[in-house]
């Protein structure tokens, strides 16, 4: 073989191995990307535009003169060239909700928490500039929840902790408000909205304190009538406090003190109802503003207990459930792609396992993360994007397949 034909091969490995990403034995399959520090996007929340290739970062930060309220920001971003293409300021409570921010037909869409004598609002920016479009004010001040956006129009609340509440339906491009109708306690949940049966659905909470029962809706999209209601006595704090989610002929939801009931979504007949215990008088708490997801015949959720757990939704029964504590802990929300469930904690770390049976893939730290990583995960395509209390924005970059 002659020398030249060897540099020429040589020539060629040094190519191929240099586009290669190569990981040492155990360590996460995953890179950093990209990463920015913006203390206004600290616990962010995350949505993604395919069409514009523009993710938008809604942050949960930064104290204002009032101590029950935060300046948190609103950034646009496109990852391929990592570059902020705007940022605006708009105040946000601690919302713990993955729900509160959403991009719709070239519309960004927010909650803003009410600062002095305003009251709170849904916002529409233009999602190439970050420009307000219109501000619908919501009465009062809090907003604890998030939103839904449906075939043009967005479902919300306003109101919350002591105030009175309502939900609202807004159409998507004017803001006009289509309907308002007062509901009985507050709301630290999200509605979801059923195409096929019309109907908008959601549970309360009651004021602090309260012993009242709390009720789980579906009200008429069209003029936000009732139609079914079904009251959850309130045997421990049954505040509904995660994301419902619809699959099939039936809804899934939960309440704080770990009660997991299945409706069915035209009737409200319930198909069962169970409380997460381990151990007699204690129980495990769905994450707050945490999404359920229904992955083949499994309702899988994160806990705060430092556990993820996925139900059979046939039954209620325990499919398994995977303890990450040490690793992850008090987790909040979760996300799952492609067989894939990514989650984050108090803790510095995010992880990977199988949503199959729960089955830990990796662990990944972040570098200079010193606080929690909060908000809620998400992936766009071959990249993982999180955020910690810090406004440390993480851009991960999945060589996994």
């Amino acid at each position: 073989m002659s020398k030249r034909y060897l540099v020429v091969i040589s020539i060629v490995l040094i190519v191929v191995l240099s586009s290669c990403v190569f990981f040492q034995a155990g360590s996460p399959p995953v890179s950093l990307y990209w990463h920015f520090n913006d203390p206004g996007l600290s616990s962010a929340y995350f949505a993604y535009d395919p069409e514009s290739d523009i993710l938008f970062i809604r942050g949960d930060a930064e104290e204002s003169s009032s101590s029950d309220y935060t300046e948190s920001a609103i950034a646009a971003v496109r990852i391929k060239d990592k570059q902020i293409l705007w940022r605006k300021v708009h105040p946000m409570i601690l919302t713990s909700n993955a729900k509160c921010v959403e991009v719709y037909n070239g519309k960004v869409y927010l909650l803003e928490c009410g600062t002095g004598t305003s009251s709170a609002g849904l916002i529409a920016l233009d999602e190439q500039t970050g420009e307000q479009i219109w501000k619908v004010p919501l009465k009062y001040k809090h907003v604890f929840q998030g939103f839904t956006i449906s075939n043009g129009y967005v479902y919300t609340f306003g109101g919350g902790n002591s105030e009175p509440t309502s939900i609202y339906k807004v159409d998507a491009e004017s803001g006009e408000v289509k309907w308002e109708v007062p509901i009985q306690g507050a709301f630290f949940t999200c509605p979801v909205v059923d195409e096929e049966t019309g109907y908008v659905y959601f549970g309360t909470s009651t004021y602090l304190g309260s012993t009242e029962p709390r009720y789980f809706y579906a009200l008429k999209t069209g003029d936000g009538s009732v139609a079914w209601e079904v009251p959850i006595e309130n045997v421990m704090n049954e505040d509904f406090s995660t994301v419902p989610v619809i699959d099939g002929d039936s809804i899934y939801a939960g309440t704080w003190f770990g009660r997991i009931i299945r409706f069915d979504k035209r009737t409200g007949e319930k198909k069962w109802d169970i409380r997460l215990t381990h151990g007699e008088g204690t129980h495990y708490e769905p994450g707050w503003g945490g999404r359920f997801w229904v992955y083949k015949d499994k309702l899988e959720m994160a806990l705060t207990s430092s556990m993820i757990l996925a139900l059979n939704t046939k039954d209620g029964s325990v499919a398994w459930q995977k303890s990450v504590t040490g690793v992850i802990c008090s987790l909040d929300d979760l996300y799952i792609e492609n067989g894939r469930i990514y989650v984050h904690g108090w803790g510095y770390n995010i992880g990977c396992f199988s949503a199959e049976d729960g089955k830990q893939l990796w662990i990944y730290t972040p570098p200079n993360s010193d606080q929690r990583i909060g908000g809620a995960p998400m992936v766009v395509g071959d990249y993982l994007v999180d955020a910690d209390e810090n406004g440390n924005v993480y851009i991960i970059k999945l060589h996994e397949k």
